[in-house]
């Protein structure tokens, strides 16, 4: 986090406020009740001390638009073809200047609604839209033309491919075991070998 920046990291099962000295993990339950107290009760005694607010999306499935076939009228259709959305979510999306794409995905209504009500200004983000970022920067045609990226979480992992700073790959996969680690990793070397 940059200097007195203020990010939350939604969850499915909880959310956590980090600030550059300090992160908070707070569970919750299915509606928004408790994140809605916890973020006004942490906004109204610690608004004055940050310039920089975000909420980050994390474990929400996104796709990645080209800037090129990107429609705003079509986001459904874009994450159709991924997985069914809920009722209780809206679709909402990143524009990627440089990598020159659109991360389209979903996030609770509720949530979104909690977040409209407050007097700040939140840049809203997916997390894959800041590892894009973040591996595009870290990225070295120097030594390789070709890098492989891989961010892990608890159940999955996300796999970054890029070839003369371009990413050219990207997916998620569900990992329950070493051997579906494996499995995917190897398959997408050998798609690209």
């Amino acid at each position: 986090l940059q200097n007195k920046s203020f990010s939350i990291h939604f969850f499915k099962n909880g959310f956590s406020f980090c600030t550059d000295d300090n992160t908070n993990y707070f569970s919750h339950p299915n509606d928004t009740t408790e994140f809605e107290n916890s973020i006004k009760n942490f906004l109204n005694n610690n608004q004055k001390n940050f310039e920089y607010f975000s909420i980050i999306f994390f474990q929400q499935p996104s796709t990645l638009i080209p800037t090129i076939f990107f429609d705003e009228s079509r986001l459904d259709d874009y994450l159709s073809f991924y997985f069914k959305k809920s009722e209780t979510e809206i679709i909402i999306y990143d524009e990627l200047k440089k990598e020159d794409s659109t991360n389209v995905y979903s996030i609770p209504k509720k949530v979104y609604n909690v977040i409209e009500k407050l007097d700040v200004n939140f840049n809203v983000f997916h997390y894959t839209s800041i590892l894009i970022k973040k591996v595009l920067t870290l990225s070295s045609t120097e030594k390789f033309s070709k890098q492989l990226f891989i961010h892990l979480h608890f159940d999955a992992m996300d796999i970054f491919l890029v070839e003369n700073n371009k990413l050219i790959f990207y997916n998620r996969f569900v990992v329950k075991n070493e051997n579906d680690f494996m499995y995917y990793l190897f398959f997408v070397v050998e798609q690209f070998d």
